[in-house]
């Protein structure tokens, strides 16, 4: 694969995975959602959207680069957290498995901090 075509692909893969996947498991979300009890500090659900775009996209990016330079190691860690990621809203939203999401959290706190500490 051509290297530009290759850091497009990661460059958008997270964003196009997670909007996928969102759309799946959070139809019930905005309902949901309002139910919350939201603390004073809780953002507008308008800025979602551009929130999670954004922070897709620099994944991406990040991913994009530490896989230019070859280290799969870092490449697989960066998946499962992904993967770890986009179950959340399954979880919360679409399953209502409130505890299940809570350890979710952890873990995706977990991985983040390794995905960190590797790249």
């Amino acid at each position: 694969m051509k290297p530009i075509i290759q850091f497009i692909f990661h460059l958008v893969t997270p964003l196009i995975l997670g909007k996928a996947i969102g759309k799946l498991s959070t139809r019930s979300a905005p309902g949901q959602y309002r139910k919350l009890k939201q603390p004073p500090f809780a953002p507008p659900r308008k800025i979602f959207a551009p929130m999670w775009t954004f922070l897709y996209l620099t994944m991406g990016l990040a991913h994009a680069r530490v896989n230019r330079k070859g280290d799969r190691g870092a490449s697989r860690l960066f998946k499962v957290h992904l993967m770890i990621n986009y179950t959340w809203s399954f979880l919360f939203f679409r399953l209502r498995k409130r505890q299940l999401a809570l350890v979710n959290s952890i873990m995706i706190w977990v991985t983040m901090y390794a995905v960190l500490v590797k790249f």
